[in-house]
């Protein structure tokens, strides 16, 4: 028996999430579930926690409201780690093309390449 007020007071927190997200969208409730084909009543029991159905519609409420699953289920911990590793890999990325972009300026500067023509000087592509 002491699963089920732990159960529910899960599914409350994460209806409050879902209702959160709408809000910070900017679109109303009603707007929302106009969006998505659902009633108002529909989405107010999703945010009381009474209803999970909208588990099964996360893809489009993701698309809908702009944001991850992940967020959609609460888990803004694990997104920001996702975001961090986003941001190293964009980071190491924009390093190699400044060093790739270094190298093209440097070939062009010594005749190397010639893209006017798209071939190097030699004749090969």
């Amino acid at each position: 028996m002491g699963s089920v007020p732990k159960k529910k007071n899960e599914h409350f927190k994460m209806g409050q999430n879902f209702k959160r997200l709408v809000k910070d969208s900017g679109m109303s409730f009603t707007q929302f579930a106009s969006a998505l084909g659902v009633t108002h009543d529909t989405v107010m029991k999703w945010f009381a926690g009474n209803n999970l159905g909208y588990l099964r519609r996360s893809e489009k409420i993701c698309e809908i409201l702009g944001v991850s699953v992940l967020e959609l289920h609460g888990k803004q911990e694990e997104r920001k780690e996702i975001k961090v590793d986003k941001d190293q890999e964009i980071s190491y990325l924009k390093g190699r093309i400044d060093a790739l972009e270094a190298i093209v300026k440097s070939l062009v500067r010594s005749g190397s390449v010639d893209f006017s023509s798209g071939m190097k000087k030699n004749g090969t592509e």
